[in-house]
């Protein structure tokens, strides 16, 4: 039985998961599969410690629990089969020897992206319109010292 809502099963943008002592998957939402890229697969048993960059899962296992099991609040990064790496906002709590981690991306970052991107394509339109102005302009020209050539 999951500890977290059912509703956060398919998220992305949330990242849930339940680990053992050492570091094997127990469950694990969408948000969290996606982000070790094993989409579409439950990889239930299989160790993802190795997963765990900042902290490590040794740091996280380590660490002294608070009243209520958490044991980390803050920037948690991760890493997948491929080496790239995600920081999320997160909270890691370990409760009667497992460990549930719930996480989110920062949106606030996905905003700036967004708006770096939104004006790096209006920069690029501008000069594909400049671009396309000169070019006409020097086809007018070669046309004009054609004629004259000519004539």
């Amino acid at each position: 039985m999951p500890w977290f809502a059912p509703e956060l099963d398919p998220l992305l943008a949330v990242v849930t998961a339940t680990l053992d002592e050492k570091g094997n998957l127990i469950q694990a939402n969408a948000g969290f599969r996606r982000l070790i890229k094993m989409e579409g697969r439950q990889p239930i048993g299989q160790s993802v410690a190795r997963f765990f960059r900042q902290p490590d899962f040794a740091a996280l296992a380590g660490m002294p629990a608070g009243a209520d099991g958490e044991i980390h609040r803050g920037l948690l990064t991760m890493g997948d089969y491929m080496g790239q790496t995600r920081t999320l906002h997160a909270r890691v709590w370990r409760t009667k020897g497992q460990f549930r981690v719930l996480a989110e991306y920062d949106i606030e970052e996905l905003e700036r992206i967004y708006e770096t991107v939104l004006e790096l394509n209006r920069d690029y339109a501008s000069a594909q319109l400049e671009l396309a102005q000169t070019n006409l302009k020097l086809q007018q020209q070669r046309g004009a010292d054609h004629r004259l050539v000519v004539d």
